[in-house]
């Protein structure tokens, strides 16, 4: 019997420049696989069972189901090209989501006094980093404290 992998390539056709995946048999040959959800992902049926488009590109890609999540590295969920794709652990997933407030700035809040507290999250506890005068201070001083705590994977993100 074909081992999944082999399934899955029979079935299925990947461009990872366009993040498609196409039927290559059944009722529906030539067709996009899968539906985009109410959360904008991609989802699928193969063989009975439900996938994330992204998950099933990461097997199709690599013969191996990821460990854990998968990010997609632009925020678009149902973008998945395969230089969009990473696995992440799910703390990794939560650092990228938009998370700008009313200063335009991740981790910058207004005070009363018109300065601006920037705060970071480290393990589950918000941290203060001080109080700034322009949002943009208070930013590089989240973004320092980012970079410390998290590495090339904060680095990477959209902030």
């Amino acid at each position: 019997m074909p081992s999944f992998d082999e399934r899955l390539h029979k079935a299925l056709a990947y461009d990872p420049n366009t993040g498609v995946l196409i039927w290559l048999q059944g009722p529906y040959r030539a067709h996009i696989a899968g539906n985009v959800d109410n959360h904008g992902r991609r989802r699928l049926f193969f063989e009975g069972v439900r996938y994330l488009a992204s998950r099933l590109i990461f097997r199709y890609m690599t013969c191996q189901w990821p460990k854990n999540e998968i990010d997609h590295i632009n925020r678009i969920r149902d973008d998945d090209r395969w230089e969009n794709l990473r696995e992440v652990t799910h703390r990794q997933n939560t650092l990228n989501r938009d998370r700008k407030n009313k200063t335009g700035y991740r981790g910058v809040y207004p005070t009363s006094n018109g300065k601006y507290q920037a705060m970071i999250r480290e393990n589950g506890r918000t941290r203060p980093l001080g109080t700034f005068v322009t949002p943009e201070e208070a930013h590089q001083a989240y973004v320092e404290a980012g970079k410390a705590l998290h590495g090339r994977f904060f680095e990477e993100l959209r902030l």
